[in-house]
């Protein structure tokens, strides 16, 4: 189970682009799991975007 977070002390603010995440729900019955995944996105210098975990 994930406990603990590590955040940077300038968080990046949405866009005009919209999130700067990807995100799913994560459901299954069997274990009772059921929460959300989150990976924030990292803007390249080349104006793409890739997932970013630290």
């Amino acid at each position: 189970m994930l406990g603990t977070t590590t955040t940077s002390p300038k968080e990046p603010k949405t866009g005009p682009d919209r999130t700067m995440a990807w995100s799913v729900d994560v459901v299954n019955p069997s274990t009772g799991d059921d929460f959300v995944l989150m990976v924030k996105e990292l803007v390249m210098p080349d104006g793409g975007r890739r997932p970013y975990s630290a």
